[in-house]
């Protein structure tokens, strides 16, 4: 069964959350309740998963992982 290029290319930076764990070596209980809280970049949810872009996780951990605003659903930079 042939893989449609445009639909896989749409999701190719996404991440599931044990490599998000692993970036940020901690476990993925602990991502779950980052996630929850709001303290994270939102997931974003794919039938029943859950998978984060990993350019935003990145360019989170390289800002120093700012804690999001309350109210708030999307990650701001520092800048």
């Amino acid at each position: 069964m042939a893989v449609n290029p445009s639909i896989s290319s749409k999701h190719a930076d996404l991440i599931r959350c044990s490599e998000v764990a692993r970036r940020l070596d901690c476990s993925p209980s602990t991502v779950d309740r980052m996630d929850q809280s709001g303290r994270m970049p939102q997931s974003i949810r794919l039938g029943g998963m859950r998978r984060w872009r990993a350019t935003e996780i990145s360019q989170w951990v390289a800002d120093g992982c700012p804690r999001i605003r309350p109210g708030s659903r999307r990650w701001r930079s520092a800048s």
